[in-house]
């Protein structure tokens, strides 16, 4: 336990702001302009017909209900203009605060890489290992709630459900990083020196076929994460 305070910190500072990409494609604008010109020449032979049949009251300010019925439904005819965007998103200061402050709380889970040196041969040796790399975990978790300041901002007893219902989930997401899909194994980091490699097959023996539901969240969703490690970082915060 005496390790977990020996996780290697990230630092951000010479890291360059992040490019979101535009991922919001432009509709493609379905605008009748004959149709509303046709609703703007009637508009305009109505008001000539009531300056016509009510010429001899010029001085008359009235406008009769059939004028003011088009004009209405002239107004409220949407138009769908879309707002112009750039090729890129730039996060405004508030966003670039935020998305700072996730990674710099996430280096808590980054761990160094160390030899092999055992592995998990049975189902209570995996056992023993998860138990201890849960309790981890969950103080890794407490520790990069503690530096978010959307966390801090609740009360206690939403802070210890979120915590107490997130840390398993997490535990899993975040294992994907250890994970080696072509052995099909995890290799998970003990101390400075040690790392033990366990294989996903010992959960065979798991109740309620977490094998099954673990190795399916591996297959589709794991590889995805493993690819962009800054996805895995914002699901963290979501999760």
């Amino acid at each position: 336990a005496d390790n977990q305070d020996n996780v290697d910190t990230l630092d951000l500072n010479g890291i360059e702001p992040l490019e979101i990409p535009d991922t919001f494609d432009i509709p493609d604008l379905d605008i009748d302009i004959d149709e509303i010109n046709t609703q703007i020449m009637e508009i305009e032979k109505y008001i000539k017909d009531e300056d016509v049949v009510d010429g001899a009251e010029e001085d008359s300010d009235e406008i009769s209900d059939v004028v003011y019925q088009k004009a209405a439904e002239l107004e409220f005819t949407v138009l769908p203009i879309a707002r112009p965007m750039g090729d890129k998103y730039q996060l405004n200061e508030m966003e670039s605060y935020k998305l700072s402050e996730l990674f710099n709380a996430t280096t808590f889970f980054k761990e160094p890489i160390v030899s092999v040196t055992s592995q998990a041969m049975h189902y209570e040796d995996m056992c023993s290992l998860l138990c201890k790399k849960a309790e981890e975990q969950t103080r890794r978790v407490i520790k990069m709630s503690k530096h978010l300041t959307s966390f801090n901002d609740i009360n206690e007893d939403d802070k210890i459900s979120l915590i107490k219902f997130g840390a398993m989930d997490l535990f899993c997401m975040r294992s994907v990083p250890h994970y080696d899909y072509m052995n099909k194994t995890w290799v998970y980091t003990m101390n400075n020196s040690n790392s033990v490699v366990l294989s996903i097959e010992l959960m065979r023996n798991c109740p309620r076929d977490i094998y099954s539901y673990y190795k399916k969240f591996l297959d589709k969703i794991g590889k995805e994460f493993e690819s962009d490690p800054v996805v895995l970082d914002l699901l963290t915060a979501i999760t």
